[in-house]
């Protein structure tokens, strides 16, 4: 399996994200994420619903813990998730409003 790519275009970020949102196992959602899922009343349903067919609105750019990380959009729910990929095969969900 290869390693982390260097650069990343949007529509690879976005096939990537698609592609192991998918599998609902691949997807980790941070405590903070879950405090804000319980304050803001979101499913996690909504958000696997977001990773699957929603828009990248900022990134994708590397984080402080050199990870790819984006924010997703989804106009049907006005839902977004900022969200990392764990390099090759999960999704770490940071946050959602």
């Amino acid at each position: 399996m290869p390693g982390q790519p260097d650069k990343l275009s949007s529509a690879e970020a976005i096939r990537l994200v698609r592609e192991l949102a998918s599998d609902s196992a691949n997807v980790e959602l941070t405590h903070h994420c879950r405090a804000r899922m319980y304050a803001r009343d979101i499913t996690l349903r909504q958000i696997l619903g977001c990773l699957q067919k929603g828009i990248i609105t900022e990134g994708p750019a590397i984080d402080t813990y050199g990870n790819w990380k984006m924010n997703i959009y989804r106009a049907a729910d006005g839902l977004t998730c900022s969200v990392a990929i764990g390099w090759p095969s999960r999704l770490i969900v940071i946050t959602v409003f």
